[in-house]
C-alpha cells in the first residue's frame, strides 16, 4: 500500500497536480460565555498542508458538548442550558478542535448575569405553586351548556364569515393568531405536525409532518385534509389519538354549540372521522383553551369560572361529545394570563411561562386520574427560559416531556427543543433545526 501511494505521488508530480490535505481545524471564538436559555454560534475554520485556508462552509464536522446539561449544540449553534463550564468540540475525520463555554444564569430582561435560584435542599430550584382553590376535585360548576343536544350531527365545516379571529386565552399572542400560518404540535410518535390552515395552495388546511427519527430534517408527509382553510379562524386544532387530526369549532357553528371535526391519519386526512355537536355553548368559546386527549374534547376553563378556579370539563368520544365531567382544579383563577394549559394522558399541565418565581419557565401539574381528579399533582423548574414565552408553541409529549417548537427568533427554521421529564425538566432531550421555515 505504501509503494502504491508513493508511485500514485510520482505519477501526480509528473504530470503537474500537487496534491493538498486538510492538516488542522479551528473553532471560533475559543471562550465563550452565555446565559441559560440563550443561543450563540461556534464557527470553524480549516488550513490546508500549504497553509491555504478552507472555506467554512466546506467543513461538515460533527458538534458534540462534553456537558449537554450545561449547554447543547446543534450545527455549531449552542444554547445554555444551566449554570457551569462545558468544552463544545468539533470533529473532522482525525482531526479535533474545542471551545470552552461559560453559561450563567441571566436576569429576565436585564441581559445580565443573575444569583442562580434559590434551590432546594432536595430538588430543583424552588417555584411558588401555583395559588390553589379551597376544594380542589370537587364538582364544578358545569359550563353553559348549548341548547342542541351534544349528539345532534352538526354541519359539515363551511367557510367561514368575514370577521375578526375569536379571542386567544393564551397570553404569548401564537395561539390562532392573526398572521400565524398555522398549528405546530407533536404527534403521538413526537413527530412533529404543522398544521398550516392560512395561505395553502390547495385551499384546504394541509397536514405537514417532521420526523423525530430524522431529527426533524426530512418529511414524514405532506397532505391536504378534507378541511376548508376558510376555517382557519373558527376554532382550534389537535393531533389526537393514531395521528388524527381533530378541529374544534368553537366559532359559526351549524349545530349552536361547540363542534368537534376529524380527519383520519390513515386517509391521509382525506376522510371524515367524527363530526359532531358537543354539550359546551358557543358562549365559552373564548373562556380557555380546547384540546384533544385520545378522541376525548377537554376545556380548560380559565376565565370566567364560578369556582374562581381553573375548572376541567371533559365531553367523551364515547358519548358523542354529550356528557364528561366537571372538576375543579388546584390551580387558582389568578395563573389564567401566565401561561399554556393542555392535558396528556389524563393529567391537565400548566406550563408556566411568565411571572415565575423561579425565574426560569415552570411546570405544574394536576392528575386526573385520582379518586379526587385534578386535586393534587407536582411542580417543576424547567432550562427554558421566560424570555422565550411569546417565541412559539408549548406541548407534552407522550410520557410527560416539555417541548418547545421556536418557531420566531431562530436562524431561520422552526426548532424543536425538549426539557426531560426524566430529569424534572432541567435538562435537556434535544435540539433540532427542523426543516420548516420560520417564515411558517
Amino acid at each position: 500500500m505504501a509503494d502504491q501511494r508513493a508511485a500514485e505521488a510520482a505519477y501526480d508530480a509528473s504530470i503537474g497536480v500537487r496534491i493538498i490535505t486538510l492538516t488542522a481545524i479551528a473553532v471560533r471564538p475559543e471562550t465563550v460565555e452565555v446565559g441559560v436559555g440563550v443561543t450563540t454560534t461556534l464557527g470553524v475554520s480549516g488550513t490546508m498542508d500549504d497553509a491555504s485556508a478552507v472555506q467554512p462552509s466546506a467543513l461538515e464536522v460533527t458538534w458534540t458538548s462534553s456537558r449537554p446539561d450545561v449547554a447543547s449544540v446543534v450545527s455549531g449553534t449552542v444554547r445554555g442550558v444551566s449554570p457551569g463550564v462545558t468544552v463544545v468540540k468539533a470533529s473532522l475525520g482525525a482531526l479535533r478542535a474545542s471551545a470552552t463555554v461559560t453559561v450563567v444564569a441571566v436576569a429576565r430582561g436585564s441581559g445580565q448575569p443573575a444569583p442562580t435560584p434559590t434551590r432546594q435542599s432536595t430538588g430543583p430550584a424552588a417555584i411558588a405553586t401555583p395559588s390553589p382553590h379551597a376544594g380542589p376535585g370537587s364538582p364544578a360548576g358545569s359550563p353553559t351548556h348549548g341548547t342542541t343536544p351534544g349528539n345532534t350531527p352538526p354541519a359539515t365545516p363551511s367557510p367561514a364569515a368575514s370577521s375578526p379571529p375569536p379571542p386567544a386565552p393564551s397570553p404569548l399572542g401564537v395561539v390562532n393568531a392573526p398572521g400565524d400560518l398555522g398549528w405546530f404540535t407533536l404527534g403521538t410518535n413526537n413527530d412533529l405536525y404543522y398544521i398550516k390552515t392560512r395561505q395553502t395552495g390547495s385551499g384546504h388546511v394541509e397536514v405537514h409532518i417532521a420526523t423525530r427519527a430524522s431529527a426533524y430534517l426530512k418529511s414524514g408527509g405532506d397532505y391536504v385534509t378534507w378541511m376548508s382553510s376558510a376555517e382557519a379562524d373558527n376554532g382550534w386544532f389537535a393531533i389526537g389519538s393514531n395521528n388524527d387530526l381533530y378541529y374544534v369549532k368553537s366559532r359559526n357553528t351549524g349545530a349552536g354549540t361547540i363542534e368537534v371535526h376529524s380527519a383520519t391519519a390513515s386517509s391521509g386526512y382525506a376522510a371524515v372521522g367524527v363530526q359532531h355537536g358537543t354539550r359546551f355553548s358557543l358562549a365559552d368559546a373564548a373562556n380557555g383553551w380546547f384540546t384533544v386527549s385520545g378522541a376525548d374534547l377537554y376545556f380548560i376553563k380559565t376565565l370566567h369560572t364560578g369556582s374562581g378556579a381553573i375548572e376541567v370539563h371533559t365531553a367523551t368520544s364515547a358519548s358523542q361529545y354529550a356528557s364528561g365531567q366537571d372538576v375543579v382544579t388546584r390551580f387558582g383563577g389568578g395563573d389564567a394570563a401566565n401561561g399554556w394549559f393542555t392535558v396528556s394522558g389524563a393529567d391537565l399541565y400548566y406550563i408556566k411561562t411568565i411571572h415565575t418565581g423561579s425565574g426560569r419557565m415552570e411546570v405544574h401539574t394536576a392528575f386526573g386520574a385520582t379518586a379526587t381528579p385534578y386535586a393534587s399533582g407536582q411542580d417543576f423548574t424547567t432550562w427554558f427560559n421566560p424570555g422565550d414565552a411569546g417565541n412559539g408553541w408549548f406541548s407534552i409529549a407522550v410520557g410527560g416531556d416539555l417541548n418547545f417548537i421556536k418557531t420566531k427568533h431562530t436562524a431561520g427554521q422552526v426548532e424543536v427543543h425538549v426539557a426531560t421529564k426524566a430529569t424534572g425538566y432541567l435538562q435537556s432531550g434535544g435540539d433540532w433545526p427542523t426543516w420548516f421555515s420560520s417564515a411558517e
